[in-house]
């Protein structure tokens, strides 16, 4: 896995605005974090897909500031989780970003859900176990496959954090296939010329 330099276009992107922000408002992407992702979803064509939307935080800073994109939001109350992850458990799907028209929420075990045509940009952030992260990858690098060029981020590469599959199955993953991690972030990425 090679490292990359954090873009610098990507720090002028406010992603969280003022009324996101509250204290029943959970959000579980960093703003640094966030601010890359939507630099990289607006440098992407086609459509998104965001695995494990949760309570759509996310998923309405993507959805505003691409109003021309169509955003997937796909979670579930009703998944396995990781033990360590089960306060991350949906208790209002996708409830900020669901009345979007740009936003379709998929209540769904993602390991069911099936890529609509048009998908640039899949940002998975689900199962954190080996097992729930394996089961989202495939799925996306098979898709990936054969509707080219797809960029695919995977957050939470945290190689610190004893429990989390992200970075087990990232570094399997980067023995054949070219990803990279980005300075400063939890995020890794597929399908991306740096």
């Amino acid at each position: 896995m090679t490292l990359v330099p954090y873009p610098a276009a990507a720090k002028e992107i406010v992603a969280y605005k003022d009324y996101m922000l509250g204290d029943d408002r959970h959000i579980y992407t960093v703003e640094d974090d966030a601010r890359l992702l939507l630099w990289l979803a607006g440098q992407t064509w086609g459509n998104c897909v965001e695995i494990g939307c949760n309570e759509g935080m996310f998923t309405r800073a993507l959805a505003e500031w691409y109003p021309g994109k169509r955003v997937y939001a796909v979670d579930s109350a009703y998944v396995t989780l990781a033990a360590e992850q089960e306060c991350e458990r949906v208790k209002r799907l996708c409830h900020f970003a669901k009345h979007l028209t740009n936003v379709t929420v998929v209540d769904a075990d993602s390991r069911s859900f099936h890529y609509p045509k048009g998908v640039g940009f899949v940002f998975i952030d689900g199962d954190h176990s080996l097992e729930g992260v394996r089961a989202d990858s495939e799925k996306a690098l098979a898709y990936a496959e054969t509707h080219n060029p797809v960029l695919i981020a995977w957050h939470d590469y945290r190689p610190e954090v004893e429990w989390l599959g992200v970075p087990k199955y990232l570094d399997e993953l980067a023995k054949t296939h070219d990803l990279v991690l980005v300075d400063g972030t939890s995020i890794v990425l597929k399908g991306w010329a740096w």
